[in-house]
């Protein structure tokens, strides 16, 4: 098997198939952005620092001598240079956890007609067990998936120019459906069911 233009038929039906379509076309290298998961644990460390930050303010107002209140370096509240030390190391995983969903967030969603294509191949090849392809359900939610790679304009320039007719003119269409696979460095542009509507 050719590793520089691999067929997708030659790799072993499973996993391994699926990642070789997924990788015949930049367009199709796209993942789930989990929105739920990552904001359902960016509130859990927040619930957490947020108890931490009232127990730290908690601590300050029993202090009973002034000079720990006032001096870090003479600070000789056990408890309180414990919870400082929890905090710091909490708040830098808090922190670095909203800074990369951030930057998740600023990714491009993937295109719908890309999810689509994406989402026929997979069930006419049935490449993964059921139970682990819940996902494919949500293909067609396009804000749930984003892009690794921009959209190159030299591969995708027809691609965009029918995006514009569809919307422009959408009663002289009834569906458009297109894929796009690389085979020995070539493109084929599929355009199927392709009719003007009366």
């Amino acid at each position: 098997m050719s590793l520089i233009h691999p067929i997708v038929e030659e790799y072993r039906l499973g996993y391994a198939r699926l990642a070789a379509f997924l990788n015949i076309d930049s367009s199709f290298t796209v993942i789930r952005r989990f929105d739920y998961l990552h904001l359902r644990l960016l509130l859990e460390k927040q619930a957490h620092l947020g108890e931490l930050e009232r127990r730290l303010i908690k601590c300050d107002d029993k202090e009973m001598v002034q000079l720990y209140a006032s001096s870090c370096k003479q600070d000789g509240n056990v408890q309180r240079r414990r919870l400082i030390e929890e905090v710091q190391l909490k708040i830098h995983d808090y922190d670095n956890s909203v800074l990369k969903y951030r930057r998740i967030l600023q990714l491009s969603d993937a295109k719908k007609q890309h999810l689509n294509s994406i989402k026929n191949w997979i069930n006419r090849n049935r490449p993964i067990v059921r139970s682990e392809s819940d996902w494919v359900l949500h293909l067609l939610s396009s804000d749930n998936f984003i892009a690794l790679k921009a959209s190159d304009s030299g591969e995708t320039g027809l691609e965009n120019l029918l995006d514009r007719v569809l919307k422009k003119w959408p009663r002289f269409f009834s569906k458009v459906v297109f894929s796009i696979e690389r085979r020995e460095n070539s493109f084929l542009l599929i355009l199927t069911s392709c009719h003007r509507v009366r």
